[in-house]
């Protein structure tokens, strides 16, 4: 069985990993354990890059048996994150990709030898985990009890092809956008942990993948990992 450490940014994405993705992933044969990469100072945001980049190079180097895999927002990034500069020039469908290029390219140069580009899926979620919940209004609303909150949700959803194009400033970001909705509606206070991973399970992972191309393709990665893990007797320098 792969044993799969999934590094993620707080306690939302803690849940969401072992209440949707845990079973999931058990089911391909791959062992899933959350582990927190940590905010910064502020609480507003992932940490920087030298504190995460050692975090992972640890993470690496404890343990020469298990992948690492980050699950991060790219919205409130600091701005020291690799490729992070060039990924917010380009359009939304190849930001995550430009991201994890250049986090391993950052990560073998720290790791030298040690490197072994199987062991580590690098991914940021464009844009945040509220991003998800666009993905099927309906089912999110049904989800947490909500009937009507789906009419302002498919609204937004229409205004894009995809729910990893809603955008990141403070104003309009995802949950920004739940935020109000609730405020306007008088819905009470959204709370990112309770009604963000009820609504994600009541979407499901088929939905989730299907609407957000870049998280789909990080999955899909990770379900496509097999007997690629190599020992830490025999590091690889691919990459």
């Amino acid at each position: 069985m792969i044993r799969l450490r999934i590094l993620v940014e707080g306690e939302t994405e803690e849940d969401f990993v072992n209440e949707v993705l845990r079973d999931h992933l058990a089911s391909k044969g791959i062992l899933v354990t959350a582990n927190h990469l940590g905010l910064s100072r502020s609480n507003r945001g992932i940490v920087g890059w030298q504190n995460a980049s050692k975090y992972i190079c640890n993470s690496l180097k404890e343990d020469p048996g298990i992948v690492v895999t980050t699950l991060v927002d790219f919205y409130a990034l600091k701005k020291d994150w690799p490729g992070l500069h060039e990924a917010s020039r380009t359009r939304y469908s190849e930001r995550s990709s430009i991201m994890a290029a250049e986090i391993n390219k950052d990560l073998k140069n720290r790791l030298k030898k040690l490197w072994n580009p199987h062991r580590c899926i690098p991914f940021v979620l464009i844009h945040e985990f509220e991003t998800l919940l666009f993905a099927d209004p309906v089912n999110a609303a049904s989800a947490v009890g909500i009937s009507s909150l789906a009419g302002p949700m498919e609204e937004i959803a229409a205004s894009v092809s995809s729910p990893e194009e809603i955008n990141d400033s403070r104003q309009t970001a995802p949950s920004k956008r739940l935020i109000k909705i609730f405020r306007e509606n008088g819905f009470g206070h959204y709370d990112k942990r309770v009604h963000g991973n009820v609504a994600a399970l009541g979407i499901g992972l088929p939905r989730l993948r299907e609407s957000c191309p870049q998280f789909g393709a990080w999955l899909d990665s990770i379900e496509n990992l097999t007997v690629r893990v190599e020992s830490a007797d025999e590091p690889s320098e691919q990459g």
